[in-house]
Formats: structure tokens, C-alpha cells, sequence
């Protein structure tokens, strides 16, 4: 471990959960990312019931580490099941309502 690291969980995150804790009690959301080191980071998330894209966006960022081919593949998965209004995932043939393509599915079923 080391010594930034070890100030990090000491010192920094109590502190991060404290504030997430409240944010997370009074239906905000919360994001804050810590990089003590080049290649060490943490952070701490709270994601509230009326998160806007915007947060998620950015937690889609930080839990992708700097890798650009996992942000978009995790937002490819979010549209998948939540729906979006992104002209590029529509392009990538993936619906803007989920449940229009499980309904497509099924009347394919159906006919098969």
C-alpha cells in the first residue's frame, strides 16, 4: 500500500462516505474520484432515484478507468435496458424505447 493510498482510505474517504451518505438521505446524487497515484484511484457514488444523464455519464467515465472502449460499451449497455435519445446509439441499431425491441423479438417469435 502506499502512502497515498494509505492517507486515502484513512483520511479522504470517511470523509466522501460521510457526504455521500447525506446526499444518498436527501435523494441527491454523488460522485467524487480520488487519484492518489497515477494508476491508483478510488471513488465513492451515490446515485439518486432522479439521476440525470449527466451523473451517470460521468460515473460511466469513472468506473471505466480511462479506458474509452469500456465508457462506451458500458453506455451501450445502459441504452440497451434504460432507452436514451443519442443519434450515434441509433445508429449502432440499438432502440431508443427498450421495450419496442422486446416487442420486435416477440412478434418474430410468433411468426417463426
Amino acid at each position: 500500500m502506499t502512502d497515498g493510498e494509505k492517507y486515502y482510505i484513512e483520511h479522504i474517504a470517511p470523509k466522501l462516505l460521510e457526504i455521500g451518505k447525506d446526499c444518498e438521505k436527501h435523494g441527491f446524487s454523488f460522485l467524487a474520484q480520488c487519484e492518489f497515484d497515477k494508476d491508483q484511484r478510488a471513488y465513492t457514488q451515490f446515485l439518486g432515484p432522479n439521476y440525470s444523464m449527466s451523473i451517470l455519464t460521468t460515473y460511466l467515465a469513472i468506473s471505466s478507468n480511462g479506458n474509452v472502449d469500456s465508457l462506451w460499451l458500458n453506455i451501450q449497455k445502459h441504452a440497451r435496458k434504460y432507452g436514451h435519445s443519442s443519434a450515434f446509439l441509433s445508429v449502432q441499431g440499438i432502440p431508443e424505447n427498450p421495450k419496442i425491441q422486446i416487442l420486435e423479438v416477440e412478434n418474430v417469435a410468433k411468426h417463426d
